[in-house]
């Protein structure tokens, strides 16, 4: 892969860790614990419990799992340069296969990328 490629693939993925919405960063810090230190619990207030508190409600993912993957959808594969007609001043892009993975996989993690 050429220098520019991985440019634009960089770039791509500092926009969308940028422009991730607060909803979605939740959700995927949620879903990645989740992952890493078995089921969550949460208290009436949404502050995070033991499993044996009184009124402790088990984190379902899915609804957040569906979020990340609904906002993921909106992820393409990064479009590059491919040529230049100097003559007619406009250039043939193409997709690079295989980025919009790459993408994700920086910004949702490598465990969590196995679910979205």
């Amino acid at each position: 892969m050429n220098t520019e490629i991985r440019d634009e693939i960089d770039s791509a993925k500092e926009f969308y860790a940028k422009e991730m919405p607060a909803n979605i960063r939740k959700a995927i810090n949620l879903c990645s614990s989740h992952l890493w230190s078995g089921p969550l619990y949460f208290d009436a207030d949404g502050n995070e419990c033991a499993c044996f508190d009184e009124g402790a409600k088990q984190f379902d993912w899915n609804p957040s799992l569906d979020l990340i993957r609904e906002w993921a959808d909106g992820i393409p594969d990064v479009e590059a340069e491919e040529s230049f007609n100097e003559d007619t001043g406009q250039s043939t892009y193409c997709l690079v296969e295989g980025s919009r993975e790459e993408i994700l996989r920086t910004l949702v993690g490598r465990e969590l990328m196995r679910y979205v």
